[in-house]
This record gives structure tokens, C-alpha cells and sequence, in this order.
């Protein structure tokens, strides 16, 4: 895959969670919204399978994307989710892939997931672009915003590493 032609978006958002982050995506077509109560673009709580997709009741839920999980503590005694369709079975919440190659914020997660696995990652601006090199992994990407290029070069090193294995 070349990193240079991976477009931004939802279907970006999920490589990087699974390929960079290391955080598995359990579906990649879960209703999610921005809640009316906080703003927040949220993953819907309660949801029912209907035709092989799940369907949320809440009007606001009306975008679908990639969502993680944070597994339920038996311990704990909260009922989870039972659907042999995602992970085999146990969930208690499920939290949308944030936006890596929108937004800065969550696009800087992975700079320092990055830096915590050894690389140094160099960032500029040249000639309308924004370049991210990330010495010692070989990577060295341009885009036209920073957080898809933060994106492109960190799969562009996982890639690279996924070869050496």
C-alpha cells in the first residue's frame, strides 16, 4: 500500500487505530452522532441487529463508522453486550476510532506513540505542504494538512516494519 495515495477519513482513522495504535476496530459500521447533551460525536450505547447491521433508536446516531472496546471486567457485574458478531461475545462500552487524520489533537496521539516506540519524528512545512519524516523507520511523507500526514507516515512505517517481521 502507498501511504502517499491513502485518502483522509473514516476508512484511514480505522488502519491507524488497528496497524498503528494497535487497538482493534470491532465494527466498522456502528451508528454514532454528535450528542445533543455535550457536543461530543459519540457511539451509540444501546443498539439492535437488524439484517445483519446494527440499528441505534436514537435520532442523533445517524453516521456510522468505525468503533473500538473496552472490554468488560466480569468482576464488575455490569451486563455487557452479548453478539457473537463482535469479539466473540463480551462488551461493556464501545468508543468511536477518533478522527487520526482530521483532527490535530488525536492525529498527536500517534507523534507520541511514535516517540514512545523509538522514532523521532521530524515535522515542517514546505512548499504548501506539511512533511513528516520519521527517522530510524524510513518514513517521509507530505500532505496538505498535518494530521494526514502524521496518518500517511505512521502507516508508512508500519508497513515497512510489517515487512521486517
Amino acid at each position: 500500500m502507498n501511504a502517499n495515495e491513502v485518502p483522509a477519513g473514516r476508512e484511514l482513522d480505522a488502519l491507524i487505530s488497528e496497524q498503528v495504535m494497535g487497538i482493534p476496530v470491532v465494527c466498522h459500521d456502528w451508528p454514532c452522532g454528535y450528542s445533543p447533551d455535550c457536543g461530543e460525536y459519540e457511539a451509540a450505547m444501546f443498539v439492535l441487529k437488524q439484517d445483519g447491521k446494527y440499528i441505534s433508536n436514537s435520532e442523533w446516531n445517524n453516521s456510522r463508522g468505525p468503533v473500538v472496546a473496552e472490554y468488560l471486567d466480569l468482576d464488575y457485574g455490569w451486563p455487557p453486550y452479548e453478539d457473537a458478531g463482535i469479539c466473540g461475545g463480551l462488551i461493556a462500552h464501545v468508543e468511536p476510532v477518533p478522527f487520526y487524520s482530521a483532527d490535530i489533537a488525536a492525529a498527536w496521539q500517534i507523534v507520541e506513540k511514535l516517540i514512545a516506540n523509538g522514532a523521532t519524528p521530524q515535522i515542517y512545512f514546505s512548499f504548501g505542504q506539511w512533511w513528516v519524516r520519521l527517522s530510524g523507520l524510513g518514513a517521509a511523507v507530505g500532505s496538505e494538512t498535518l494530521p494526514l500526514a502524521i496518518c500517511r507516515a505512521a502507516l508508512e512505517a508500519a508497513g515497512q516494519a510489517n515487512e521486517c517481521n
